[in-house]
């Protein structure tokens, strides 16, 4: 997929700082799944999409920043084309939304030169709410965490005059374990690894 974000930063007392930034990953195709499951092997079309808003308040102390942030995150799964021991099962598409408020803290370093930025930062989930198409009710067990770690690499060029940099990123995230009447919600893992390009104005 693609990532695309935005970011707003206002310098505040000098020694504070707000970021307020908004990021949407979008498909570019579809991934084809495999499960082994009790009755047998399923594959499935997978696509997912997500967005993020994130406020950011941190202090600075010399190179390094030191702070907390809130974010909403929204998150989909959509499958289709189910296939179970060779047989294509006519189940149309299934969707699971994932809706999450997350707490956290964060620590970001600067080289001298400004030339390299690394953020490390790692959150708990202060609301849950989760939905699927096939199961009746709402999952909302707020048990979980997830973990990020972000580089970023000043290039020795310009775009109109603006810097660029290469930025390249980790996420790890895990929720679920929920059982509801007629429905489990099982611990969930993601992992998410990007690379991209930055013009900073």
């Amino acid at each position: 997929g693609a990532e695309l974000s935005v970011d707003y930063s206002y310098q505040l007392q000098d020694v504070w700082l707000v970021d307020a930034s908004l990021k949407g990953l979008l498909p570019l195709n579809q991934a084809r799944e495999n499960w082994r499951l009790g009755n047998g092997v399923q594959s499935n079309q997978l696509q997912i999409i997500q967005s993020e808003l994130q406020l950011d308040l941190l202090r600075q102390f010399n190179q390094i920043k030191l702070g907390g942030w809130l974010a909403y995150q929204y998150h989909q799964q959509s499958r289709k084309n189910f296939v179970i021991n060779g047989v294509q099962k006519n189940i149309g598409r299934i969707t699971e939304t994932v809706q999450t408020a997350w707490l956290g803290a964060a620590i970001e370093s600067t080289s001298d030169d400004g030339a390299v930025k690394m953020r490390l930062e790692g959150g708990l989930p202060l609301w849950v709410h989760t939905t699927n198409s096939s199961v009746k009710g709402v999952f909302n067990k707020r048990a979980g965490f997830r973990l990020g770690a972000d580089l970023r690499l000043l290039l020795p060029w310009h775009l109109s005059g603006q810097d660029m940099s290469l930025v390249a990123g980790y996420q790890y995230k895990q929720l679920g374990d929920e059982l509801i009447p007629g429905a489990l919600w099982p611990k969930n893992s993601w992992q998410s690894m990007s690379l991209g390009m930055n013009v900073q104005w």
